[in-house]
């Protein structure tokens, strides 16, 4: 979809594209396909503040989106069920609820998400500096943690660091090779709910 995007972006502003599609099917992450019986939707299923952004852009606004409602997402551990709740007040007010102990952690993890975006922004943007001048800002900076090792930093308790990474499945990497950065800027994303097209 990504290719398929670029296109339709190029093309508003006038370009003339060709897209070239390696499989039988156009649309990369946004087609179903069938194996051993079973059918499998590797598309959009909802999206969160940037995608619907990008998405009504594409599409000149012609998409409709629902919102899911207060529940976004929900986490199982056997018979428990962590619900993934919007906006991010009630989502912490939840995790707070459940896991009472580890109220710094989650005060924590919920600056790190809004400290993500300035981070991250200054990590991309010196990437595109002379080497020389950009090495000694990156290493200034910091390297980028891996989700993983950021949330056995933050906490203690498998069950909310399970919790905190549970949306590794929606950009594929998990946690011991994400960018902990790029995680935090994706939870960010459905903060404030999420939606899908109707």
């Amino acid at each position: 979809a990504a290719g398929l995007t670029a296109a339709a972006l190029l093309a508003k502003r006038g370009q003339r594209v060709l897209v070239l599609e390696q499989h039988d099917v156009a649309g990369g992450c946004t087609h179903t396909f069938e194996e051993r019986g079973f059918e499998f939707d590797v598309g959009l299923h909802y999206v969160g503040d940037i995608l619907g952004v990008l998405l009504n852009a594409v599409t000149s606004g012609v998409i409709e989106w629902a919102p899911t409602g207060r529940l976004v997402d929900e986490v199982y551990f056997g018979d428990d069920v962590v619900p993934i709740l919007s906006p991010k007040a009630a989502f912490l007010a939840e995790l707070r609820r459940r896991f009472p102990s580890e109220g710094a952690a989650l005060h924590s993890y919920s600056w790190r998400v809004l400290l993500a975006h300035v981070w991250l922004g200054a990590h991309l943007g010196l990437k595109v500096l002379p080497a020389a001048l950009a090495a000694p800002l990156l290493r200034a900076l910091g390297g980028m943690q891996t989700t993983q090792t950021a949330l056995e930093r933050l906490t203690g308790s498998p069950k909310l660091r399970h919790v905190l990474s549970y949306i590794w499945g929606t950009y594929g990497v998990p946690p011991s090779r994400s960018p902990f950065a790029f995680h935090l800027v994706l939870q960010n994303h459905y903060f404030n709910g999420a939606y899908y097209p109707v």
